[in-house]
Order: structure tokens, then sequence, then C-alpha cells
């Protein structure tokens, strides 16, 4: 990671933030994985999850404005990660599964995530105007939603 990297520090803060939490804690029984882009292949974790308990959480850098091109930096005045929950619901409602719907998973995902400010970062994130919006389900989910967080405030290169 370069010592500038402002966008790779935040979304491992989104994933802790998650991971902290015994909905998303891997050392918790039933719990939701959560996936996201610096670990490899996403599909192969998606696949696994999907797998094993029917559901996953991932984590994905969506989009990063900059509203003043000519300032050093550059400064991105918004940056926002997509999460996205997938379900296979016969799967995941089944004795193998963690009970959890997919729905709940994103309440739940938006609960830790608004307001938070991660920690050696000045930026505080906040749950994006279009919250939670069901998106069509990825190979091998059959329900599936999209979250929208945000940063409040810009963040620069230090």
């Amino acid at each position: 990671m370069a010592d500038d990297d402002v966008l790779q520090p935040l979304q491992t803060a989104i994933v802790t933030r998650l991971q902290t939490d015994s909905w998303f804690d891997p050392t918790q029984a039933n719990y939701v994985p959560v996936i996201s882009e610096d670990k490899g292949l996403i599909d192969n974790q998606i696949a696994a999850a999907v797998a094993r308990t029917g559901i996953y959480l991932l984590v994905q850098m969506g989009e990063a404005y900059v509203d003043h091109p000519n300032m050093r930096g550059p400064f991105f005045s918004n940056v926002e990660f997509i999460l996205e929950v997938g379900e296979h619901v016969m799967k995941n409602r089944g004795e193998s599964g963690t009970g959890k719907t997919a729905l709940q998973d994103a309440h739940r995902a938006c609960r830790l995530l608004h307001h938070p400010t991660p920690d050696d970062l000045s930026v505080c994130l906040l749950v994006g105007r279009d919250a939670i919006v069901i998106s069509p389900p990825p190979e091998g989910a059959t329900a599936a939603y999209t979250i929208l967080i945000q940063t409040k405030g810009g963040i620069a290169p230090s």
C-alpha cells in the first residue's frame, strides 16, 4: 500500500468495523462472511461463502469524486463504497445457514456504518440516500441488496 493511499485504508476500516460486530465476526458461529476486493478473487470467495452458509456481504470501492481538480492531492470530496448482500435463500435459511436474511444483514450493516469515524482517518462514514436497494442477485444467490456508504467531508492523501 502506498503511503498516500487513502482509499484502501478506508475500505479496510469498513471491513474491520463490520467484523467487530458478532453478526459478521468470523470467530462466531453462524456469522455472515464479509468479503472485500483486497483479498483476491472475489468470485471464488462469494462461491465459497454461498456454498458454506448461503450468504455473504461484499465491500467494494464505488466512486471517488473530485470537486476541485486543481487542488493538490487529489482531494476527494466524497467517496462511495458499495456493499452487496447476496443470499441463497434455501441454503441460508436451512440447517447449515446463518438464519439471518439478506435484508436483516443489510439493515445491520447500515446501523454499524452510519456515523462512525474510523481510527486514524479524519472522515466520518454515513449511509447514503439510497441506503438499501434490492438488486439482481449474482450467480449462486437468489436474493440481493445493495447498500451505499459515503464519506462525510473530504479525504486527501497525507
